[in-house]
């Protein structure tokens, strides 16, 4: 019995030992298989660090273009306000200068407006003179057409 013992515990230790061989070489696969799955995800990693990289630098030449554009409009605006500025002072200037002219325009006129006023008013002065002048001369005319036809009574006379 202890040969059958033995025998069946040597069957069960060879048996044992297979699974454990057969276990083992399943690790090992495994394993091999997770380190060829970890140097996949290495290489995907680098590759994707070295897209991150690369993605980077671009990014930071695209600031800096975007940098530099934004700067030169910027400056550019700044010019054009510059330039506004000085056109709205200018007209702001011209605006002044305009005032005062249409100021001393308005002055002369209503000069001249006086100056028809009392034109006008010494027109009226001056036509009811011409007309006692005029009267006058009638009346003189009449008196040396009397004072003739005396005179010329007189010397018939005589």
């Amino acid at each position: 019995e202890v040969t059958t013992d033995s025998k069946t515990t040597n069957d069960s230790l060879a048996a044992l030992v297979t699974k454990s061989n057969e276990t083992w070489l399943s690790v090992e696969n495994t394993l091999e298989n997770h380190k060829v799955s970890v140097e996949e995800i290495k290489t995907l990693v680098d590759m994707n660090s070295n897209k991150i990289e690369e993605h980077e630098a671009t990014i930071l030449e695209k600031l800096e273009d975007n940098k530099m554009k934004t700067d030169e409009e910027i400056n550019i605006l700044g010019n054009q306000i510059n330039k506004i500025a000085e056109s709205m002072e200018n007209a702001k200037n011209t605006t002044e200068d305009n005032y005062t002219s249409i100021k001393n325009l308005t002055t002369e006129m209503t000069k001249h407006s006086d100056m028809f006023a009392t034109i006008d008013s010494d027109y009226d002065e001056m036509t009811d003179h011409i007309r006692k002048v005029v009267d006058n001369a009638d009346n003189v005319k009449k008196t040396i057409q009397v004072l003739e036809n005396q005179h010329i009574e007189t010397v018939e006379r005589m």
